[in-house]
């Protein structure tokens, strides 16, 4: 359940979203099931679902399966399953967009030539190495 309220004073933040159009957050801390995660930036509230390690994200919405989570202003990926506002969120129900060599071939089509030919001269570079250390 998401408390939309703003924080006031005497609550400490223990979680840091980083920028506004992000739907989850990041713990500063391990937080505890049931605790009140209060963002850093802008004070939201979200009452948390599961325990939380330090440095993991949070969702701070409801996400259906297939939403996009965003974090830096990007999004990193897409939901794997509904996530409620305050569960964990990681590899088992966020499936990452970034770094995936797999999207990008999709994205960017097959490779040039010359893609090609510098990647084979790096593969034989790589192999005289090897020979020379043997």
């Amino acid at each position: 359940m998401r408390d939309t309220r703003k924080s006031n004073a005497r609550q400490r933040p223990n979680s840091l979203k980083l920028c506004p159009g992000d739907n989850v957050a990041v713990a500063l801390r391990p937080l505890s099931k049931g605790q009140i995660a209060v963002t850093a930036d802008a004070g939201e509230m979200v009452r948390l679902l599961q325990r939380i390690p330090i440095y993991h994200k949070f969702a701070l919405e409801e996400m259906r399966k297939g939403s996009q989570v965003t974090k830096y202003g990007e999004k990193i990926g897409r939901a794997t399953r509904p996530i409620r506002a305050g569960e964990h969120v990681h590899t088992h129900n966020l499936a990452s967009e970034r770094g995936r060599g797999d999207i990008r071939k999709r994205v960017q089509g097959p490779k040039s030539k010359v893609q090609g030919q510098k990647e084979a001269k790096g593969e034989r570079e790589e192999r005289e190495i090897a020979s020379l250390r043997s």
